[in-house]
């Protein structure tokens, strides 16, 4: 589900903006308006329930649909009100503990009655399926993101282009608060600099966020077969995507171990996709791999097919991971990854499996035979030979 994310970047951009109020309000509060102005009609016009609850599960926020399914009055006031003293639904507050006890995204699903306006009558009128995702955040505050499951498609579609409108709107605030961050780090004292340094890494993942969102989007609009597409070696695009992370295995003593039998691995494709899909899998493995491991890539090709094998000597994967890895914004259980300093967005998967859905291929994991690490293989198209 995409809306967990861009939420949480929402709340990270005001909070983002508070801190900097608190070292130089004059100069920072035209751009907190700018991010509470741009982010907040974008919300109120999700496609789905957005609902916010601190740790005593008082509501700070919610948004029209939240109301409309949950058919709460407009009218009702329910700023810092108890949930349960909003709504009764303790299937709703079940989930929330849950997220907030597990620290781990949490779903529940149930049918939602409505019963007729005639006070004279306690007939059922209506029952909608409804699906809530509850995602636990700092401080006890919990995320909860409601949807019919009517029509899912339809409300899919309105989602992905939800996402691509926001995540343009989000760009330029962004960019603001990085440039305000900036200037304040290079006139604050000393003091102040491990602070907003921190401040500057969080602005930045937050822009790379964006900048993946906008690339998913792209992928599953479809990949234009122009003069881009081209014949490549598999192997000669394997090698530059691990020279990108190469300065990072080094300072961890990790290894490329590259079994490639066969020769004429070609296909067609777009280089720096196709590239861009490989980084993602070696920077996976390199997340989880410890240090003075080894990666192991496999590359094999048959008449039909080029098969490019990424293996790490991580923990492998859980039988959540299995089934969730491809969705978006899914991310394993952090404790797994053996580099603190290397954080995903929960997009690299999806961008991988859209990169390679768009050249006619596909995608599969799987635990290594071994019983000590996980392996990721792409399979596409071969060229004749």
């Amino acid at each position: 589900m995409v809306l967990p994310v861009l939420l949480l970047i929402f709340v990270a951009g005001m909070g983002a903006g508070l801190l900097l109020a608190e070292r130089r309000k004059d100069a920072v509060r035209p751009v907190f308006s700018v991010v509470r102005q741009r982010v907040s009609p974008w919300l109120n016009a999700a496609p789905v329930g957005v609902l916010l609850v601190d740790q005593r599960d008082h509501i700070r926020y919610l948004n029209p649909h939240t109301r409309t399914l949950l058919h709460i009055s407009q009218w009702c006031d329910v700023e810092r009100r108890r949930l349960l003293e909003v709504v009764r639904y303790h299937q709703l507050e079940r989930v929330i503990h849950q997220a907030r006890s597990s620290g781990r995204r949490q779903r529940i699903s149930w049918d939602l009655a409505t019963a007729s306006a005639d006070p004279r009558h306690l007939d059922i009128t209506r029952i909608d399926p409804v699906q809530a995702d509850a995602v636990p955040a700092d401080g006890g505050w919990v995320a909860v993101f409601l949807q019919s499951s009517r029509s899912l498609q339809v409300q899919l579609e309105q989602q992905q282009r939800w996402v691509s409108d926001v995540a343009h709107e989000l760009k330029t605030p962004l960019t603001a608060l990085g440039l305000v961050a900036e200037s304040l780090n290079r006139n604050s004292e000393p003091s102040q600099h491990g602070s907003l340094n921190r401040l500057a890494r969080e602005i930045a993942r937050l822009q790379n966020l964006v900048a993946d969102l906008l690339e998913l989007s792209r992928l599953e609009a479809g990949l234009s077969r122009e003069a881009s597409w081209l014949e490549e070696d598999v192997l000669d695009l394997l090698f530059n995507a691990w020279q990108s992370v190469c300065p990072l295995a080094e300072q961890r003593g990790i290894e490329l171990e590259l079994d490639a039998r066969d020769e004429g691995h070609r296909v067609r494709c777009e280089p720096k996709m196709l590239q861009r899909a490989l980084l993602n899998l070696l920077d996976n493995g390199l997340r989880y791999t410890p240090e003075n491991g080894v990666i192991t890539a496999r590359v094999r090709s048959t008449v039909a097919w080029v098969k490019v094998e990424v293996a790490d000597q991580g923990p492998g994967f859980s039988q959540e991971d299995l089934q969730l890895m491809f969705q978006r914004f899914y991310r394993g259980d952090p404790s797994r990854a053996r580099s603190s300093s290397i954080s995903g967005s929960g997009l690299g998967l999806p961008i991988v499996q859209a990169i390679i859905a768009a050249h006619g291929g596909s995608i599969q994991a799987r635990n290594r035979n071994s019983g000590h690490g996980a392996a990721v293989a792409l399979l596409l198209p071969a060229l004749p030979r």
